[in-house]
């Protein structure tokens, strides 16, 4: 997460001290609800390599950029299951069109005893499961030459001079603090000195979701995640 909150503004007497919490590091977690399914008929080779699980833009999504997780099940399903997750995995790849496929009703292998007219959602099935997990780090990502993904956080920059109005009252730093932090939604993110001097210069604002990530994550981390970079 780019530009953390390092700093706190002291409201009571306008100083600037470093943040005593700073919520740099966060972890995200989500499971697919993708079907990928594929049949092995007899005579094939038993083993299924190269087939493809999942697909992540590296423009487009923050990923890649320091570590990323992956685990992996795969289970062995019967025709009957096959058959099920084959129809849902048509019903839902179906992006419309004039040759799309028509809607249709996936049948479920549940039913209400009480009335078995009645439509029941899901599919219960038993099945041998492997798994694996996968840790790819972003040195194995930097030599493939792809583009990166550039969070959309832009740094808003700001002094008293920027508010003053002729005949008006001197605006302070905690003016300027407030606009965008009390009054707003902004995070104060670090002041800017003039070079060589402890002379504050700016103050240097972002969105929320650009200086916590709690926002979108949480900080505790996952009991199988290991550090790779």
């Amino acid at each position: 997460m780019p530009d953390p909150k390092k700093y706190d503004f002291n409201v009571a007497d306008s100083t600037i001290v470093p943040a005593t919490d700073v919520k740099e590091y966060c972890w995200k977690n989500k499971k697919s609800d993708g079907v990928i399914i594929h049949a092995i008929y007899p005579g094939e080779p038993t083993r299924i390599v190269k087939e493809p699980i999942f697909f992540i833009a590296t423009d487009q999504s923050d990923r890649l950029l320091l570590q990323y997780s992956i685990l992996v099940s795969q289970y062995s399903i019967s025709k009957k299951d096959y058959d099920f997750w084959n129809d849902l995995k048509q019903v839902n790849d179906n992006i419309g069109g004039i040759f799309a496929k028509q809607p249709f009703t996936v049948t479920s292998n549940i039913k209400d005893v009480n009335n078995p007219e009645v439509r029941v959602l899901g599919y219960f099935q038993v099945s041998a499961v492997k798994q694996k997990r996968k840790d790819i780090p972003f040195s194995a990502i930097v030599g493939l030459n792809l583009p990166y993904y550039h969070y959309p956080c832009v740094r808003i920059e700001k002094e008293p001079a920027d508010f003053q109005t002729p005949f008006a009252p001197p605006v302070t730093w905690f003016d300027v603090y407030s606009w965008y932090c009390i009054t707003s939604t902004y995070s104060f993110v670090e002041p800017k000195y003039i070079s060589g001097t402890n002379k504050l210069e700016k103050m240097v604002f972002v969105m929320p979701e650009c200086a916590n990530c709690e926002l979108t994550g949480t900080r505790n981390k996952p009991d199988f995640w290991v550090d790779l970079n």
